[in-house]
């Protein structure tokens, strides 16, 4: 059973990439969530993989910590259980990521599209906007698969040589790392491919025209670029 849903998931992907108006049709009729969130896990827990082995989480627990006043009087012991404590948070916190954050990031928005689908006048079901979001967001996945060659030839990753790792978006041309890194990351050619991706999707699933789809798809995108990559960032900055 798993392996005839995983090879119906795959038959979907492949008919996603040269005809994607007629696979988000048929994948909103099928309900078909799981095979994309297994395809997108799988992914991600073999791209965290290979990435925490060259990343230098020691450089950024140590950044924190000189942010941090009372880390002035701690002793050089202390500092390094702190850095072995942090390391450790660290690759746990990534794997977690890579096992958890799919889902909860392809159920989050697809809440979010359902809810302003609604408001705009159209007459979605969750569970196939579910689907859809789910398969539409795949893009972000094959961006993490295309990724590993430049993983692997890397001996040491940080936060900002991870945003530049493809050039793909303005981020990647970038002579250093500012505040807005993550805000010109966002804006990616694969990112851009899930709006469009969504935008299809969401006119199947909502019975609305494909530009009444792209407007909402484009106004959460927008706002998501808008709130988690530019002034989250930010008050975080500011807090430290």
């Amino acid at each position: 059973m798993f392996g005839t849903a995983a090879l119906d998931g795959l038959r979907l992907v492949v008919k996603l990439a040269h005809a994607p108006a007629p696979a988000l049709s048929t994948i909103a009729e099928r309900r078909a969530f799981i095979p994309a969130l297994l395809i997108a896990t799988l992914l991600a827990l073999s791209y965290t993989s290979l990435l925490v082995p060259r990343f230098d989480f020691d450089s950024a627990v140590s950044e924190q910590l000189d942010h941090n006043p009372k880390s002035a009087d701690m002793t050089p012991h202390q500092r390094e259980e702190a850095l072995v404590a942090g390391r450790r948070i660290g690759v746990v916190g990534a794997y977690a990521s890579a096992v958890l954050l799919p889902t909860l990031k392809a159920l989050a928005i697809a809440f979010c599209l359902w809810l302003a689908l609604k408001v705009a006048g159209g007459t979605p079901e969750l569970v196939p906007t579910i689907a859809v979001t789910s398969f539409a967001l795949l893009p972000l996945s094959l961006e993490s698969l295309l990724t590993i060659p430049a993983i692997l030839v890397q001996p040491m990753l940080n936060a900002d040589s991870v945003q530049k790792l493809l050039p793909t978006s303005p981020a990647f041309f970038e002579a250093g790392p500012s505040r807005w890194t993550l805000a010109l990351g966002a804006v990616d050619l694969f990112s851009l491919g899930c709006v469009v991706l969504l935008a299809l999707g969401a006119s199947q699933v909502a019975n609305v025209s494909t530009k009444r789809a792209a407007i909402v798809v484009s106004v959460l995108w927008v706002a998501y670029v808008g709130v988690v990559k530019i002034a989250l960032p930010q008050l975080a900055g500011a807090n430290t």
